[in-house]
């Protein structure tokens, strides 16, 4: 192939057809799809009459198109349903246990020593949430355009989505008053994980609002989205909100679990939607 683009003459259609068929065919991974398919729309043009490589070309372009759809299908539906299954888990949780005050005291609460929920709370809550924001950032990386700011947005997110999966590993204290190890550590990765996560959300709308698959009234949805968690992020450390600790920390972060939901359902709808991206 590179001889073929030095020199026009090196090889006939046909030769040259069948060679970018083979190299897609050796590179099916997502890192070189895009160069596959160029490739697979060269063989194309080359064999009008397929009388080459076209129609292995036609078969083989179908099928990454294919895995790459099916990809982003699994990953948006577990970025809508996978927020959703949190939030509910919490509020169920925080019912059940009798006693607790959502409005008053910190989600990681339920996760504590001493409670009756706290497994659930830890990996079916926490350690699972991070592993959705995981997957979320997967999908983010096949299907958003491979610029500076979508890497340092998505590179944000992911150390967020990590730092949360990890909090289910660390309790924190009885009334998250954290002097043990345990405590101090579940304290430091939910503070690295929702700083980093809302900033990343700030950071990726500069990428949003140039994807076509978002309206501009959405994109201005979540922008307000990512500014107010931006916003509540430190306020939950203020004493003047000692009284409503639980309300703000929920806030502060249901924003991005439902920031997250609609992205996902966004791209979801529009998996074969070719437009993708504004000027």
């Amino acid at each position: 192939i590179d001889k073929q683009d030095n020199n026009a003459d090196y090889a006939n259609w046909k030769i040259m057809s069948f060679t970018y068929w083979a190299w897609a065919k050796q590179h099916q991974s997502s890192k070189y799809r895009k160069q596959a398919i160029m490739y697979l729309d060269k063989a194309i043009a080359l064999d009008a009459n397929y009388q080459a490589g076209r129609k292995k070309s036609e078969e083989l372009k179908a099928k990454i198109k294919m895995n790459k759809a099916l990809l982003t299908k699994t990953l948006s539906t577990v970025g809508v349903i996978g927020p959703l299954f949190f939030i509910i888990l919490l509020t169920v949780l925080g019912f059940l246990w009798q006693g607790y005050s959502p409005i008053t005291q910190f989600m990681s609460e339920i996760g504590t020593v001493g409670s009756p929920y706290s497994p659930v709370m830890q990996f079916g809550g926490f350690s699972l949430l991070g592993l959705v924001w995981v997957l979320f950032c997967i999908m983010l990386l096949v299907e958003f355009k491979k610029t500076w700011i979508s890497y340092i947005g998505i590179g944000l997110l992911l150390l967020g989505a990590f730092a949360m999966f990890a909090v289910g590993f660390f309790r924190c204290d009885a009334s998250c008053i954290n002097i043990t190890f345990s405590g101090k550590t579940h304290s430091m990765l939910a503070m690295i994980s929702n700083i980093s996560f809302v900033f990343g959300m700030l950071v990726l709308h500069f990428q949003i609002r140039k994807d076509d698959r978002f309206s501009k009234s959405l994109v201005n949805v979540l922008l307000i989205m990512a500014i107010v968690s931006n916003i509540l992020s430190p306020l939950i450390m203020l004493p003047q909100l000692k009284t409503v600790t639980g309300l703000v920390q929920r806030a502060g972060i249901f924003l991005p679990l439902i920031w997250t939901s609609i992205i996902s359902y966004i791209i979801y709808m529009n998996i074969n939607n070719t437009k993708r991206f504004r000027k």
